[in-house]
């Protein structure tokens, strides 16, 4: 209870829960997962804990099986969640990996569609669609490369596949004002348009960042690893301006080495940003 501080309910299960849980309304969803055995999707009531499997994915053969980080979101009064199928094997030959995005009815307990294996540019590639984001009837997934899935039909929409290195890490992607923003590790910001995948402006940032945060017409993200300059940009969302570059106020590692936490949220309704720097929770209100 957010008031009071008393557990509600608490769950135990023998399975290997994933920490990661992701709520909506009344709804969460969470993965239970033995690798050697199986992946279970389950989905719960906030108020009782309750929670039911909607889908299951057996191991089929000698590789294991995993799912990434399932979300929920409601489309005409109907909930749908979606999820990746993940295969991993690792042996004298090297590292194969494969994955597949999932959209499940958990309204009607029926699979909508899955779609084809998801293209990669490497094989080494990190799992695609970790986190993925659902917007203007696409859902988003990334990892080297950014991915639109049609919602309706389970069709690949566009693949941005134009870059030499990942942006699931921290940041992952956001989606607002038609267009979709990534951090890339190759110390860079990328805004691609929502439909088509067009790259509308690139910026440089600062390698590993934290998730972006969108407010009215502007981009917010903490930079952790861009040498002696670790920043809180303020970026503009229509063609990458950099508007404010602020340096964390706490000397965390030495001379010229100022260190921000990869936390970073914006209020919707104030635009007061709240953001960490490994020693103080910092309050920033901007002109």
């Amino acid at each position: 209870d957010i008031t009071t501080g008393q557990t509600l309910w608490h769950d135990r299960n023998v399975d290997n829960g994933a920490t990661f849980v992701y709520g909506l309304e009344d709804s969460f969803i969470k993965v239970f997962r033995n690798p050697n055995e199986f992946s279970s999707i389950r989905v719960g009531n906030v108020q009782s804990g309750e929670m039911e499997e909607i889908y299951r994915f057996e191991r089929e053969d000698s590789f294991a099986m995993n799912t990434n980080i399932p979300i929920l979101f409601t489309v005409d009064n109907k909930l749908y969640a979606t999820f990746n199928k993940i295969k991993a094997l690792s042996n004298e030959e090297g590292f194969f990996q494969n994955s597949w995005v999932y959209l499940f009815n958990v309204t009607e307990n029926k699979l909508v569609w899955s779609s084809d294996s998801i293209p990669k540019e490497y094989q080494l590639d990190v799992t695609a669609g970790l986190r993925p984001i659902v917007s203007n009837d696409k859902i988003f997934v990334c990892n080297r490369s950014i991915y639109a899935y049609d919602t309706n039909s389970g069709s690949l929409e566009w693949w941005d596949n134009t870059h030499a290195n990942t942006f699931s890490w921290s940041t992952h992607l956001t989606v607002a004002d038609n267009k979709v923003f990534g951090n890339n590790e190759n110390q860079y910001m990328v805004a691609l348009d929502v439909d088509t995948g067009e790259e509308l402006w690139r910026t440089t940032t600062g390698g590993t960042g934290s998730r972006i945060e969108y407010y009215d017409g502007k981009c917010y993200i903490t930079a952790l690893s861009l040498s002696g300059t670790n920043a809180f940009f303020v970026i503009d969302a229509n063609n990458g301006e950099v508007l404010n570059q602020i340096e964390a106020p706490y000397l965390a590692y030495g001379e010229n080495n100022w260190y921000w936490d990869d936390k970073i949220t914006v209020d919707q309704e104030t635009g007061l940003i709240y953001m960490a720097d490994h020693n103080k929770l910092i309050c920033v209100e901007l002109d």
